[in-house]
């Protein structure tokens, strides 16, 4: 199950994504849904991010440590500029992006 952990900074992004016609935020939605498929693991915890549209996520083992972290990070929407957000890409692009 996936956890989120401030769900109206959640329905914000969404809704963010759904006006500006975006498919990346439900592509790390689907890369985190697909953490499931790894052995052992229980759960997926979203909570916010200092940044704005931000995320931090935890994958949850069975035994409840830690497999791994990450961001779901927001890079701005094309004629708003780009935003690191404190994660570089190698290659620029907008929307939301997995940083592991």
């Amino acid at each position: 199950m996936i956890h989120i952990h401030n769900k109206e900074k959640w329905c914000k992004a969404l809704k963010a994504s759904r006006e500006h016609d975006d498919k990346t935020f439900a592509e790390c939605v689907m890369r985190l849904m697909n953490y499931f498929a790894w052995n052992g693991i229980s759960e997926v915890n979203v909570y916010s991010d200092h940044d704005e549209h931000c995320f931090y996520f935890e994958v949850m083992r069975e035994d409840g440590s830690v497999s791994m972290n990450g961001g779901m990070i927001f890079h701005g929407f094309p004629g708003e500029g780009y935003k690191e957000n404190g994660s570089v890409q190698i290659s620029r692009s907008y929307g939301w992006s997995i940083h592991t």
